[in-house]
């Protein structure tokens, strides 16, 4: 992990204890004092983009409606458990593209030939993670957590070419996943009785050389349900030269509907 993003985390994670501490007043109520277990289910829907650069300096950029108009099927959800000041959590995100593409390419003492390729990219992003709470007042809550990101990236170009011998296949396919260690904070600030500002960032390490994620938003909740809208930004950033990618990065506006049983 680098040192400048090391130092921008724990920067931003000081200032943000520090403000929902100057918030706390002295008669805080203790969650501990519920001993109940308590459950929660996120569904959402993410907006995002995907850039990225390869290990050879290549740029990738793939703006949302592109995804959206190749993907196949996707899930994206939150999973959470809660007793006393102790929390379980796990955030699942699954997606299968795919696409389809038509054309011609040179060949040598021929016209140009008829081609047509399909991609597919399936991924797995996995966070289970444990916190503890720190603060849980009328004002704010701040939950400190440790836990594990896991990624997994599987690729298939098929190739096929009419030539002059005849159709021509090919196949070619990259793959690869690993876990992260990670730690971070998150919470909200209460700004209202029903409204509330939900955020959240995390930074890592372990099979990458770095990642951190981080979110911001507004919420607004009803009995046993919250409704709430932010910006999202995951990243990832690789080493050794037998990496496909570089650096990547998953960024965009997101909104989700929490069920609290």
């Amino acid at each position: 992990m680098t040192n400048n993003v090391l130092r921008s985390t724990m920067a931003i994670l000081c200032a943000a204890a520090s403000l929902l501490f100057a918030l706390t007043p002295a008669s805080a109520a203790d969650p501990a004092a519920d001993d109940k277990w308590h459950f929660d289910a996120t569904i959402y829907m993410w907006g995002a983009g995907i850039k990225a650069q390869t290990s050879d300096g290549g740029n990738i950029d793939i703006p949302f409606d592109t995804i959206l108009s190749d993907l196949d099927m996707t899930f994206m959800g939150v999973f959470g458990a809660h007793k006393g000041k102790w929390s379980f959590q796990t955030d699942l995100i699954y997606l299968d593209l795919s696409q389809e593409n038509k054309g011609f390419v040179p060949f040598p003492g021929a016209p140009n030939l008829p081609h047509s390729s399909t991609i597919t990219l399936k991924s797995w992003v996995v966070t289970p993670t444990v916190g503890y709470s720190l603060i849980d007042t009328e004002k704010g809550s701040l939950v400190g957590f440790a836990g594990a990101r896991y990624l997994d990236l599987d690729g298939t170009i098929d190739l096929q070419a009419i030539a002059p011998s005849g159709i021509r296949f090919a196949q070619k396919s990259q793959s690869g996943s690993g876990w992260d260690g990670i730690v971070g904070m998150k919470g909200q600030v209460n700004l209202a009785p029903k409204w509330f500002l939900p955020y959240y960032l995390d930074v890592g390490t372990g099979d990458t050389k770095s990642t951190w994620q981080a979110f911001a938003g507004i919420g607004y909740r009803f009995q046993k349900v919250e409704v709430g809208a932010g910006y999202r930004y995951l990243n990832w950033n690789f080493s050794g030269d037998d990496k496909v990618f570089g650096d990547l990065n998953i960024s965009g506006p997101m909104v989700g509907v929490k069920f609290k049983f």
